[in-house]
């Protein structure tokens, strides 16, 4: 957590997220998700997101959190085929 309180200016411990920390972490995704997509299995984006903002907010670093994020579609396709689930369009 100390971590990403450094990396993402208005984190203080235990209290939520300014508007100015996460507009700076969603862009920081946005342009990690664009390295992503152009070779990308069709996906939802907002789980690609998801998956790397928590990462980021654990404190790993933007490179862990893309290996994280892709390591979190990679399990939910893999699940989605084994189990039948919501095929991704």
């Amino acid at each position: 957590m100390q971590g990403i309180i450094a990396r993402l200016p208005g984190r203080e411990e235990g209290k939520a997220m300014d508007v100015a920390a996460l507009a700076e972490l969603l862009h920081e995704t946005e342009e990690q998700h664009g390295h992503y997509e152009p070779t990308a299995p069709k996906h939802h984006w907002w789980d690609w997101y998801a998956a790397y903002v928590v990462a980021r907010q654990q404190g790993g670093s933007p490179e862990g959190a893309y290996q994280d994020a892709v390591a979190a579609l990679e399990s939910s396709r893999a699940t989605d085929d084994v189990d039948g689930g919501e095929q991704i369009t």
